[in-house]
């Protein structure tokens, strides 16, 4: 047997988290399926102690998700917090419906940039794409939109989708176990006060 046929030309090995969007090189086409989530990000490493600053969570470290800088106990300065935007996609790549969490500044500049902009409005009505180009510190990133177009794909199944689980650490694709359903007024729309403000520094 040739061993260039072991496996198919096209094959790619799949994303151990599958059911989250990630940024590859090149281009990355979504459409916008709900409004976003915000909040800032920190980490617990695999003993439950606060990840500080410049260090790294590790193996078995846990993200914790806040609504506001408020929540944070003890001194905001030690926490490595990040701002965060978290809502439900199509990856026109996967061909799936993931959850896209957005912290890179760029994007969420770009993004809101439409969304206070007459002629685009919400990423609810059409698609962008996100170029990726480089890696580390010299990675550019590229918001694009397309023009506004029906989405003509099956996307019934994010009613079984909780965003809000995030807050919680709990698992969003599996509300249905705890007997919940997604209450669509515990998110916030895109071009929400609180939303836009959150990048006019």
């Amino acid at each position: 047997m040739d061993n260039k046929d072991f496996l198919p030309k096209d094959y790619k090995m799949s994303d151990s988290a599958g059911k989250y969007m990630r940024f590859e090189q090149g281009n990355n086409k979504f459409r916008a399926l709900t409004s976003a989530i915000v909040g800032f990000e920190y980490w617990l490493d695999k003993s439950g102690k606060l990840v500080l600053a410049g260090e790294m969570a590790g193996e078995g470290g846990k993200p914790i998700r806040v609504k506001s800088m408020s929540e944070l106990s003890g001194k905001p300065e030690q926490y490595e917090a990040k701002e965060f935007w978290a809502f439900i996609v199509y990856n026109f790549q996967t061909k799936q419906i993931e959850i896209l969490q957005i912290k890179q500044r760029s994007i969420m500049a770009g993004i809101q940039a439409l969304t206070k902009n007459e002629d685009w409005g919400s990423p609810l009505d059409y698609n962008i794409t996100v170029h990726r180009e480089g890696s580390g510190l010299d990675t550019v990133y590229t918001v694009t939109p397309s023009p506004k177009t029906e989405l003509d794909v099956d996307v019934s199944d994010i009613k079984n989708i909780d965003l809000t689980a995030l807050y919680r650490g709990e698992d969003p694709f599996n509300p249905v176990a705890r007997n919940e359903t997604v209450n669509a007024d515990d998110i916030p729309d895109f071009d929400e006060e609180g939303f836009e403000a959150s990048l006019d520094e």
